[in-house]
């Protein structure tokens, strides 16, 4: 793919934002129905659900399908997912031609995404010749729609200049519009995207009369070495964060594996003849542990199977532990959510949190069981109770969200931070997006940098990719625990 020099436009494949026509319904088994039945915004959705592992594992393949049946009969969202995806060979062999008559079709409908991902093909030269023109256009249309990515791009071209008189007052302006959105769409800004605002939050940043000379701040002794020692701070903060979202996001076929939850599916122990003797003579812990190294393969060849028969012996005998990996198991992997209901829901007669809390999950999106909201706060909420790091986290997006209860942002935050500090990676970097952005909570780089501090000690990669960002943005001083009195 050629591009031009210095300039970081993103694929939406890795964007969870979507357009702003419509509402999009949840991953639910009265979706597949009603795509199974013909309904083509219902086939888009679950096509959506599918690439994002939204309520759902994660299948490109089978996301495909779904996405090509409502593209084939005019869906406009659909159209966007299938030709981005084929324009980057993402999950799918590649075909810029293919993918630009999709994304054709998708914007000449008024979608934003569409709009935003064919104006990106011809800033790019994806599919068609270079047309900085054509880029200005689509990027225009999307942005006026409020959409964050047509934001973005218009940023883009401001900053740099292309089909535009270039002025980085209006460059960053509309990257700030982008950014102010990742609340209102539960978008999380890909680290490229991130580091071209903050980079530009550097610039203005700078005290005078260093002011006078902003542009400068941008450019770099040789533009044509991304690896030069000599790139000022915001180009390295652009540099390095796209090298990582390429690297990690955009190579063909990068889906990340399906794996059972720890710790629920942990190497007890390694096979071995006493263990099998164990389990063969009745031992429901060693049936259980036998089961997780067919499982994880430890010692012993790999075997689903066998891991589903042990804990099965294991399950039956009342072992709690047992039933949690079967839930997981048919939640997570196999997608048989009855099987998932029933075994978290006799772990949970036992009072085990994690299968309270993965019980509730299921009544949210009425897997399994019929949907009931306010019976998966109410396990949430009980599990939450019981300290269970997750059960905290979902239950502080219940109250954010409305969940099953009233939206209470103040119990929110309250909860968010006691998921964060029981050690859930995810609420620490969640909680430092909102101390970064001042969404729930007062502006504060220095909070947001100790938690992303957290959460990549715990190697969540987002949270690393924000560490140097907020390190080139403050200079850190001691500050009270960010977890305290939020």
């Amino acid at each position: 793919m050629t591009g031009i020099p210095g300039i970081v436009l993103v694929s939406l494949m890795i964007l969870a934002g979507c357009g702003k026509n419509r509402k999009y319904e949840a991953y639910s088994e009265e979706l597949i129905k009603k795509a199974e039945a013909g309904d083509v915004n219902a086939q888009s959705d679950l096509a959506r659900c599918l690439f994002k592992g939204e309520g759902i594992i994660k299948n490109e393949k089978e996301g495909f399908t779904w996405a090509r049946k409502a593209a084939e009969h005019g869906n406009a969202y659909a159209q966007f997912m299938l030709g981005s995806r084929l324009t980057e060979g993402f999950g799918i062999e590649k075909n810029e031609k293919e993918g630009l008559m999709w994304l054709s079709k998708s914007a000449k409908q008024g979608n934003a995404k569409g709009q935003y991902s064919l104006g990106r093909c011809y800033m790019m030269g994806i599919g068609v010749e270079k047309n900085l023109r054509e880029a200005l256009k689509w990027f225009t249309k999307s942005a006026e729609q409020g959409d964050m990515s047509g934001q973005y791009g218009l940023g883009q071209l401001y900053a740099y200049g292309y089909g535009v008189k270039k002025d980085e007052k209006k460059a960053y302006e509309y990257l700030l519009k982008a950014a102010a959105q990742t609340n209102e769409e539960s978008v999380d800004l890909t680290p490229d995207m991130r580091a071209q605002i903050d980079a530009y939050k550097l610039a203005y940043a700078v005290p005078s009369p260093e002011k006078k000379n902003r542009s400068a701040y941008f450019k770099s002794p040789n533009q044509t070495n991304t690896n030069s020692a000599e790139l000022t701070p915001a180009l390295k903060l652009i540099s390095d964060a796209n090298k990582r979202a390429y690297t990690e996001n955009y190579q063909p076929n990068n889906v990340p594996g399906v794996s059972v939850d720890e710790p629920i599916l942990r190497p007890d122990q390694t096979f071995s003849k006493e263990l099998l003797k164990k389990a063969e003579s009745g031992d429901s812990t060693a049936q259980r542990h036998l089961g997780s190294c067919y499982y994880r393969g430890l010692g012993i060849k790999k075997d689903i199977s066998k891991a589903i028969e042990q804990w099965e012996k294991a399950a039956y005998q009342g072992d709690v532990k047992a039933q949690c990996n079967l839930g997981s198991i048919y939640y997570l992997e196999q997608r048989k959510y009855d099987k998932a209901f029933a075994w978290f829901k006799k772990a949970s007669d036992s009072g085990d949190a994690y299968a309270i809390n993965n019980l509730g999950t299921l009544y949210n999106y009425g897997l399994g069981v019929e949907k009931n909201e306010k019976e998966g706060f109410r396990l949430h909420k009980i599990a939450a109770e019981l300290k269970e790091p997750c059960a905290l986290y979902n239950l502080a997006a219940d109250y954010e969200t409305g969940r099953g209860t009233e939206k209470d942002m103040r119990m929110a935050i309250k909860v968010y931070s006691q998921a964060a500090l029981a050690g859930n990676s995810e609420a620490q970097y969640d909680l430092g997006l909102r101390y970064f952005d001042g969404r729930g909570v007062p502006q504060n780089n220095q909070k947001a940098l100790e938690l992303f501090t957290m959460a990549a000690a715990q190697n969540h990669q987002k949270a690393k990719d924000m560490v140097p960002v907020l390190k080139a943005l403050i200079k850190p001083q001691s500050s009270p625990n960010p977890l305290q009195n939020p």
